[in-house]
């Protein structure tokens, strides 16, 4: 519910986020969908609409807003990283290999992105590729526990 009202941006930016910190993530989507639907060419609000998206399960709604983002900013690696993952979770493993891959080459030097191309390329049968992203991700913070036991797992140490 909107105070007094007051349907400005700011406002339901605000709620937006106050419902997210709430763990209410219904309505911090109605409140960034009517955003969107105001300011649809807003990577902040888009990109924030899609992980809720994602968190949701509802990975065919994400894709789009995440594509379009990287359309009109391709050297977004935020939006790259997130289209990847949303694809990764939906069973696109190559889209998202190519997605992951665009990504770190435009600066995404996160264990986050790498550990993600690892993934991918694993569910897309490339196990030494899978094996290259997880040793690039343990240069990048070597204590990942669970990256050390997956890079063990492929063979390779």
């Amino acid at each position: 519910m909107v105070p007094d009202g007051d349907s400005s941006a700011e406002t339901l930016s605000l709620l937006a986020d106050a419902t997210i910190a709430q763990g209410d993530l219904r309505q911090a989507m109605s409140h960034l969908e009517t955003l969107h639907a105001r300011e649809p060419t807003d990577s902040g609000i888009a990109l924030k609409l899609g992980i809720l998206l994602v968190r949701a399960g509802q990975f065919g709604r994400a894709v789009p807003l995440f594509k379009a983002i990287v359309e009109r900013e391709p050297d977004n690696t935020d939006a790259l990283v997130d289209l990847a993952g949303a694809l990764l979770s939906s069973g696109a493993a190559t889209d998202a290999a190519t997605y992951f891959q665009q990504a770190i080459d435009r600066g995404a030097g996160s264990t986050l992105a790498w550990n993600g191309l690892a993934f991918a390329k694993l569910q897309s049968g490339d196990r030494n590729g899978a094996a290259e992203a997880l040793r690039q991700s343990l240069r990048i913070q070597p204590d990942q526990q669970d990256m050390i036991v997956a890079l063990k797992n492929l063979g390779n140490r």
